[in-house]
């Protein structure tokens, strides 16, 4: 395969605003041989230290022709060796530069190689994008030194951006993320890009890396990525930590990584690797059994993935990691084309084996897998293994716990107006967006929602059509208490206890139209509270009912849900012309009343004294 080397600016420039015109080239690209590894990852990491500062990690160690190859530690850094046969290779001008620290938001800038093809045109169609991740303790420039993937994205009219992911030697950690996101984003803002079709391939540790970012980034109003490619992956840090040796051990203990070995920070290592796999494989690796409950492949259903390795690969359990991915993905219905190779060379003279390099890779079948594909950002069903608040799809939820996966299984029926969870897992609160899912027509939906926590989790349902009103138990059309409403954003949300399922109607009512909200919520005892009322304007006076007990009751034309009698507070309010109210009152200094929620509602009369109008079931909390 036809190769290109970066030649290397030997003065650094910084970029100094987030405009690219104002990007400061630090080196341009031409053919011609390959350089040493070894000089060639020194200076790149020479210049981009200049730029982020150092992070604490001692140079590697050289690679040389009797360096082993059997860990991530030094395979994952082949040096070039030999030359390119064939002659000049055109392609489109690579630009390297930094994106400062005020871009990326952690404090350090992230260093980039970016390349525009010959057909790009700032102002027609989008084009598509291929994020390419390098190895283990190689530079952003080393994907474009090692591969033809900037030269095929050139002949296909798309853009090329490798990225460093802020150091060579960190394992897609947080920090590490938010500077390639800050990369990424970068590139879309500010090119001609199209952000449906972002399509990101990694190489060994960068492949693991590419896999975890995928599966992490789902929030439908941000970066996500359409399709995969993962060459030689390994991607189980906990299992690289067991097999690595002291120098690898301190690396991925460092504050930028993990912070500590497996044993204190086990969901750290777990939330930025691909597999997790049972440790009793571990070492020696004799069968890598993987976990899905601590894997994060499983997000990648929705994301179309190239998998390729060499049988022969010098770290011995690429192959077992690879068609452990492949199989975990496929379980969680997702697509997979897999590539097996054997005996892979770097192009000669002289033939020097490379099982584990870029070599494996066929750029032109995985570009062809690329092809078309565009990203679904709103899946009707979906499975969602995540370790940080988000959104996927038409859900949003914060975990109950920082270090455990949130993990929730849904699925939208539009044409039966249902949602279904059938799983939630470590969710303190879970949002649910019935229009996102594609529910358009009018209510009744029927929403199952199953709590599989120990606690309880806060379910919100909004995205309607028209106002909701009160849940209905299905089947049985009792009224479902203890749910609160926000009139203003369209929601109802309740507890749904540890260990329940809940199966209920969300109901609209075409009488509650009145406003009815009180602030602060909730209130301290001995405290100013502010009822505001909005009901139809004409209507000349409220009954305001505070009570304790919630069922359906029928009175007139309309239908309440706060009982109004004893042991109810009814009080008769005025309107002014609009049928507005805002009433300042003080709530009594009574420790009683203290943690105690008291639904509230308001009914309006119209001229003639009858009821007209009913408000949204409000709960009204005293702080305890």
């Amino acid at each position: 395969m036809m190769r290109s080397t970066l030649l290397l600016a030997s003065a650094l420039g910084l970029l100094a605003t987030a405009s690219p015109a104002a990007a400061q080239s630090l080196g341009g690209d031409s053919a011609g041989s390959r350089l040493d590894g070894n000089a060639v990852d020194a200076l790149a990491r020479q210049q981009r230290i200049a730029v982020t500062g150092t992070l604490g990690f001692p140079p590697l160690p050289a690679v040389t022709a009797d360096t082993p190859r059997n860990t991530i530690f030094y395979a994952d850094r082949m040096p070039y060796g030999g030359t390119v046969p064939g002659g000049e290779v055109l392609e489109a001008t690579k630009t390297s530069f930094a994106i400062p620290k005020e871009v990326t938001g952690t404090g350090f800038a992230e260093f980039v190689v970016y390349q525009l093809p010959d057909t790009y045109d700032e102002f027609g169609t989008p084009h598509p994008m291929v994020i390419a991740y390098h190895g283990y303790g190689a530079s952003a420039n080393s994907v474009g030194n090692q591969s033809t993937i900037d030269e095929e994205a050139n002949a296909r009219d798309m853009v090329y951006l490798s990225v460093t992911g802020l150091d060579d030697q960190l394992f897609g950690s947080p920090i590490s993320q938010q500077n390639t996101h800050a990369a990424i984003q970068y590139m879309v803002d500010n090119f001609n890009v199209d952000p449906d079709r972002l399509y990101m391939v990694g190489f060994s540790a960068g492949a693991a890396i590419s896999a975890n970012f995928a599966a992490r980034h789902r929030d439908p109003d941000g970066l996500m990525i359409a399709a995969l490619g993962l060459v030689s992956c390994t991607g189980d840090w906990v299992l690289e930590y067991n097999l690595g040796d002291v120098n690898l051990k301190a690396w991925m203990q460092n504050a930028f990584n993990f912070g500590g070995p497996p044993s204190s920070e086990l969901f750290a290592y777990q939330a930025a690797s691909a597999l997790y796999d049972e440790e009793t494989s571990y070492p020696p690796v004799t069968s890598a059994i993987p976990v899905p409950a601590g894997s994060m492949v499983t997000n990648l259903a929705p994301v179309p993935t190239y998998l390729t390795y060499d049988t022969l690969d010098t770290i011995p359990h690429v192959p077992t990691l690879c068609d452990n991915i492949e199989s975990m993905v496929q379980a969680a219905g997702g697509t997979v084309q897999k590539t097996v190779v054997t005996g892979t060379v770097l192009p000669g003279p002289p033939s020097v084996p490379a099982p584990h390099s870029w070599e494996v890779l066929d750029e032109v079948a995985l570009f062809d897998f690329f092809d078309g594909k565009v990203v679904d950002r709103y899946p009707e069903d979906f499975d969602a293994q995540q370790d940080r608040e988000t959104t996927v799809s038409w859900a949003e939820f914060t975990p109950e716990r920082d270090d455990k996966f949130v993990y929730v299984e849904a699925e939208a029926r539009p044409a039966s107006s249902r949602l279904i969870v059938s799983k939630a897992s470590n969710v303190e609160v879970i949002e649910l967006d019935a229009d996102l899912a594609g529910l358009t027509g009018p209510l009744p939906y029927r929403v199952t929602f199953t709590n599989t926590s120990v606690g309880p989790a806060r379910l919100v349902l909004g995205g309607f059509p028209e106002s909701p009103s009160y849940l209905k138990t299905f089947g049985t059309n009792a009224l479902v208490t203890l749910v609160d409403s926000d009139p203003i954003a369209g929601t109802l949300s309740l507890d749904v206890p540890g260990m329940t399922t809940m199966d209920f109607k969300v109901a609209h009512d075409p009488t509650w139209t009145t406003v009815l909200t009180t602030s602060p919520n909730p209130v301290a005892i001995g405290s100013p509270i502010t009822v505001d009322i909005d009901g139809p304007a004409g209507d000349p006076a409220v009954w305001l009912v505070m009570g304790v007990l919630e069922t359906f009751v029928p009175i007139e034309s309309i239908q309440m849900t706060v009982f109004p009698g004893p042991p109810s507070f009814i009080r008769y309010l005025p309107l002014d012309i609009d049928g507005d109210l805002s009433l300042g009152q003080t709530v009594p200094n009574d420790p009683a009343l203290e943690g105690l929620r008291f639904p509230t509602q308001v009914v309006t009369t119209d001229s003639g004294g009858a009821l007209h109008s009913v408000s949204n079931h409000w709960g009204l909390y005293v702080a305890p």
